[in-house]
């Protein structure tokens, strides 16, 4: 009996990937990364039809963040993106990159009053981004102060409408910008009010856009202008920085204190963990946290370049990586929200 096989002979077809059902060949391209799965819709129409529909994004990316989830639950190792300000300069419209493994972004067109001009004070207006997940729903926070008025304005990308939420801003809004997504609502740390002489967390919760306050432990009330608040794992979390002046060339020992929230909601349960020293000029600014251990900061060195460093809280050390003039770091994970919608744009 002949062993041997001729693969070239016409009596061996190749199955065609017509024969295998859509759900076999659904949970194949659920197990892929998405670049992957971007080309694979070139290969048929039938494949380019399922991996674009509503219900195969919408799977993939529930699939993505159970799995980053339950990574985040063994160190707290997350992927990064330093985000940087992508596509082209257009006054009448926001660019917002929804993962940039494929370049795409969704171009929303700003509200009617935006850009108007006879103001003697220009309007300060800042953006923020973030997931609803009871509403599987990517929305964008507008907050637009000025002198003592705020505006607050919400766009949804499955409405693709913005709104004004119903809630009020809580707090003094002065130079919001720094935040962190936590729990499904956006952070920053802000003054109570004009007298700047006691701080909290200011929360909007992007699914019932509301706003709400949470108190800063009882030792940093009065330190909020030294405080950054992080995510860390899943937990709210905050650095408070301590700097004391070294010698006369402007050197400074910086000690960074770790604070969690292990129960978020609880300020009872706030509760100080870690600290570790450095040396540097000028305050370092604290991005992310990389794992549940190591911070990512920038910071000035001795040379006076703007660097980033990894500084393990639990080990007390400091790993100088690369030049770093970004403002922002967040976690991700890969997504094809942007694959099937209309306004997507490639660049």
């Amino acid at each position: 009996m002949d062993r041997n096989v001729d693969l070239r002979s016409p009596s061996k077809k190749a199955i065609s990937v017509d024969h295998f059902p859509d759900e076999i060949v659904a949970d194949i391209l659920m197990r892929l990364p998405v670049k992957s799965i971007v080309k694979f819709t070139r290969v048929c129409k039938s494949w380019n039809s399922l991996i674009k529909s509503r219900t195969f994004i919408d799977a993939y990316l529930r699939r993505l963040l159970t799995q980053s989830k339950h990574e985040n639950n063994k160190d707290g190792r997350r992927q990064l993106l330093l985000l940087k300000k992508n596509g082209p300069q257009d006054p009448e419209h926001l660019m917002v990159s929804f993962d940039s493994s494929i370049e795409l972004f969704h171009e929303i067109a700003m509200p009617e009053d935006f850009g108007k001009t006879g103001q003697r004070i220009c309007p300060e207006q800042t953006y923020f981004f973030g997931y609803d997940c009871r509403t599987n729903d990517y929305k964008v926070l507008r907050i637009v102060s000025i002198s003592r008025h705020v505006k607050i304005e919400v766009y949804s990308l499955a409405k693709g409408y913005w709104k004004s939420p119903r809630s009020s801003f809580p707090a003094l809004a002065v130079h919001v910008f720094e935040n962190v997504f936590v729990n499904g609502a956006l952070h920053w740390i802000l003054p109570r009010d004009r007298n700047l002489d006691e701080y909290l967390i200011v929360s909007f919760d992007l699914g019932a856009e509301l706003f709400h306050k949470i108190t800063m432990p009882e030792a940093l009330r009065k330190k909020g202008s030294n405080c950054y608040v992080l995510r860390r794992g899943e937990s709210l979390a905050l650095i408070e920085i301590e700097s004391t002046f070294l010698d006369n060339e402007r050197h400074f020992v910086h000690q960074l204190h770790l604070w969690v929230m292990k129960e978020y909601g609880d300020v009872k349960s706030w509760i100080k963990l870690d600290s570790v020293g450095l040396q540097g000029i000028d305050r370092p600014r604290p991005l992310c946290f990389k794992s549940r251990d190591e911070l990512v900061i920038t910071m000035f060195d001795c040379n006076r370049q703007q660097t980033a460093v990894v500084v393990d809280m639990a080990k007390e050390t400091a790993t100088r990586q690369e030049h770093c003039y970004s403002s922002s770091m967040d976690p991700f994970v890969e997504n094809l929200v942007l694959l099937n919608h209309p306004n997507a744009l490639s660049y």
